[in-house]
């Protein structure tokens, strides 16, 4: 068994809020329910799709995305991602609607907690993001419990100590590269059951 994590491919277009993240602060009212409702409702947050090269890319332009994600938990879908990647996610997550003036999007928002992860031997890493001050942990090398981690979808950490991560298992990475439709983003291994220590982050 594979647990995966997704990351922004290289050189690839990224979809940002237009008003920044305030609509991430909505995670706060969720932190420890992730399946409660929105408070008022989902705002529908405007989105754009961003082309321009960082600094130092040394392109002029990002290639053409269908995924792309945030905050390392939120997948973002436009187009025909929606078609083919929503039915593999919906019974991990909800998808909510996104404001975009060039194309049709959607967020997922995932929302089986499964606490699988092995504390002791997970390697910690840096601080992610604490719009609050609240300390957001990142996990470097990860360690999970074989015998509580799925057989098969997407579950987040328990909250609120890791609230950023989202991991995937190979069955549904499986299933999700198979439709072809997961351009700008990339699937990392991040552990295997097989090799249960840190070591195979670098297999």
């Amino acid at each position: 068994m594979k647990i995966f994590d997704v990351a922004t491919a290289t050189n690839r277009e990224r979809f940002f809020s237009v008003d920044g993240f305030p609509w991430l602060e909505l995670e706060d009212m969720r932190s420890s329910d992730p399946t409660a409702p929105f408070d008022g409702g989902w705002p529908t947050p405007e989105f754009i799709i961003y082309r321009e090269p960082l600094p130092g890319d040394g392109i002029d332009r990002y290639l053409p995305s269908l995924v792309s994600h945030d905050a390392s938990r939120y997948l973002i879908l436009r187009d025909q991602a929606i078609d083919s990647l929503s039915g593999l996610l919906e019974p991990y997550g909800e998808l909510l609607p996104l404001s975009c003036d060039e194309a049709k999007m959607m967020i997922w928002w995932p929302q089986v907690v499964v606490d699988c992860l092995n504390d002791a031997k997970s390697d910690n890493g840096n601080l992610l993001w604490a719009p609050t001050g609240k300390k957001v942990l990142g996990l470097d090398f990860p360690v999970f419990r074989p015998e509580l981690v799925p057989q098969t979808g997407a579950f987040i950490l328990p909250q609120p100590k890791y609230p950023n991560l989202v991991f995937f298992t190979e069955e549904l990475v499986e299933k999700m590269l198979a439709t072809g439709d997961t351009v700008g983003v990339h699937f990392r291994k991040m552990w295997d059951s097989e090799k249960p220590d840190c070591s195979s982050f670098f297999s």
